[in-house]
């Protein structure tokens, strides 16, 4: 199927040229990035919001789409700055994020490729990150995970931030949390890339899902769900596909011992 290229003056929302930094207007406001360092001039935008923050009430809970307006300064959303990154919970620096943490860290980051005459055709392929990590450390400002280069070859680049260890993964019936929530943050992730891609200049019919490790592992699990070919087109597993995970018995026994170490009962965990 050949898909057709609107006219540039079609996407009014976007600033593409070099003289400028760009600017997206999304639902929470105008989101301005910058362009990146030693690329092709791809433009970056860091830190956006997906996800209402996963703190208080909405921690160990299925995660919220971001629907308020964005903090601004002087009009804009300085989408420039290192956002905070999920807290760790790994036993091995590698792979791990510097921070800062924060429990409030389900954000993007994208990646815009600019041609060679300052400006994006639209309908651009999509390639979408999940870190590895283990499921209890990493992030999405790990510098390995930059997508400055990538997009330089053509493609949006967007990362995931997920919840990790036991704030992403915990499992515990008896305080009804129900666990894979670090699924479910790349999930919405997916969604709003669906949402919003376009107005990047992306094709939300043309995403690519792909990861490493641990990455690899959440790559595969969605890819098998009901609801995958909504969301994207292809996947890709770099190592870590096809393993086997604990059962459901393994995950409370898991949930009820790390209660225990919190000084928690294992009926008010939710609550600790």
């Amino acid at each position: 199927m050949k898909l057709q290229t609107p006219a540039l003056y079609s996407l009014p929302l976007v600033s593409w040229g070099y003289a400028s930094i760009l600017e997206v207007q999304l639902d929470g406001g105008t989101a301005r990035g910058g362009f990146c360092s030693g690329s092709n001039s791809s433009t970056q935008f860091l830190g956006i919001p997906y996800a209402a923050p996963p703190v208080g009430q909405l921690r160990w809970e299925a995660p919220q789409p971001f629907n308020t307006t964005f903090e601004l300064e002087n009009g804009v959303f300085n989408a420039t700055r290192r956002p905070a990154v999920c807290h760790q919970f790994g036993t091995s620096d590698i792979g791990a994020d510097a921070g800062p943490y924060d429990e409030d860290c389900l954000f993007l980051n994208i990646w815009v490729p600019n041609g060679v005459d300052g400006q994006v055709p639209p309908n651009l392929p999509v390639k979408v990150w999940v870190h590895g990590g283990a499921n209890t450390g990493g992030g999405i400002m790990n510098p390995q995970y930059n997508g400055c280069k990538l997009s330089d070859e053509g493609a949006i680049v967007v990362n995931i931030a997920y919840r990790l260890g036991p704030l992403g993964f915990l499992a515990l019936e008896s305080a009804r949390i129900g666990g894979n929530f670090g699924i479910q943050d790349i999930l919405l992730g997916l969604q709003w890339v669906q949402d919003n891609i376009g107005k990047f200049g992306g094709d939300k019919d043309k995403v690519l899902l792909f990861g490493q490790s641990a990455g690899a592992w959440n790559t595969w699990i969605i890819s098998t769900l009901p609801g995958a070919a909504k969301l994207m087109r292809a996947v890709a597993l770099e190592s870590g596909g096809g393993v086997d995970f604990q059962t459901n018995f393994s995950a409370q026994l898991g949930g009820a011992a790390f209660a225990k170490n919190a000084n928690c009962t294992v009926m008010d965990a939710a609550m600790c």
